[in-house]
C-alpha cells in the first residue's frame, strides 16, 4: 500500500501538467474540426405590433443543428444565437410557420451553418387584438368573497387579447390568511396567463 501511495505522490506536479496539457491538446482538436452538433437555443417573438396580444403558448426553445468548428458553434451560443419568430405582418387569428434554418440568428463573425430546425418543426401562434381596461378588485379568503372587506386601489389596469381582457369582469386577490383583520397587502391573481395587471399588489382592508 505504501509503495502505491508513494508512485501515485512521486513527481505529482509533472504528473499535474502532463494532463492538463493532454486536456488542452484534446480541446483544441475536437473544437478546431468541422462537426455537426445539435443544441437547444432560445426561441423569441420578434416584431409583434403593439396593437396584437398573443394568447397562445410559444415554445421557450428549438432543438438547431449547427454545422461548423466547434469553437465557432460554442462561440454562437455562447454570444447569443437563437431563433426568432417574425410576426411583422401577422394579424389577428392564428398564424402557422414551417420552422428553417433562415430563423435562426447567428452572430456576426462566425462561420456557422444551420443545417436543421429538429423541433418544433412547425410553429403555431394564436393572436387577437390588444386591449385594456379597469376592472374592480375582490378580496378573496379561503372561504370565497370577504365581505366588508375594501381593495386600495379598488380597481387595476387588466391588458392582453381582447378576446380575454373583455370577459374580465373582476380580479381577485390571493387567499387573505384565516382571520385576518386590518391592512394586509396582497397579491392579484390573474385569471390567464396571457392576461397582464397593474399593479401586482393590492392593500386589503378587512373589517375588525
Amino acid at each position: 500500500m505504501k509503495t502505491l501511495w508513494r508512485l501515485f505522490f512521486s513527481n505529482l506536479s509533472i504528473k499535474l501538467v502532463s494532463v492538463f496539457l493532454a486536456v488542452l491538446v484534446y480541446a483544441h482538436v475536437a473544437t478546431n474540426r468541422e462537426q455537426d452538433l445539435t443544441y437547444k437555443v432560445p426561441l423569441r417573438v420578434k416584431n409583434l405590433a403593439d396593437t396584437l396580444s398573443i394568447m397562445s403558448p410559444v415554445p421557450a426553445e428549438a432543438q438547431v443543428t449547427f454545422r461548423g468548428r466547434g469553437r465557432d458553434i460554442y462561440l454562437a451560443l455562447l454570444r447569443g444565437a437563437r431563433m426568432e419568430l417574425d410576426l411583422g405582418t401577422a394579424g389577428p387569428g392564428w398564424r402557422r410557420h414551417l420552422a428553417s434554418s433562415r430563423d435562426v440568428s447567428i452572430p456576426a463573425g462566425l462561420d456557422v451553418l444551420v443545417t436543421d430546425v429538429a423541433s418544433p418543426e412547425t410553429l403555431e401562434v394564436q393572436l387577437d387584438r390588444h386591449a385594456e381596461r379597469r376592472v374592480p378588485v375582490r378580496v378573496m379568503a379561503a372561504s370565497g368573497v370577504v365581505l366588508g372587506a375594501r381593495a386600495l386601489p379598488e380597481s387595476v389596469s387588466v391588458d392582453g387579447p381582447a378576446a380575454l381582457v373583455n370577459h374580465t369582469e373582476w380580479i381577485q386577490t390571493e387567499s387573505a390568511p384565516a382571520g385576518a383583520k386590518g391592512e394586509w397587502m396582497l397579491n392579484l391573481k390573474s385569471a390567464s396567463t396571457y392576461l397582464h395587471v397593474t399593479p401586482r399588489q393590492v392593500r386589503a382592508r378587512i373589517a375588525k
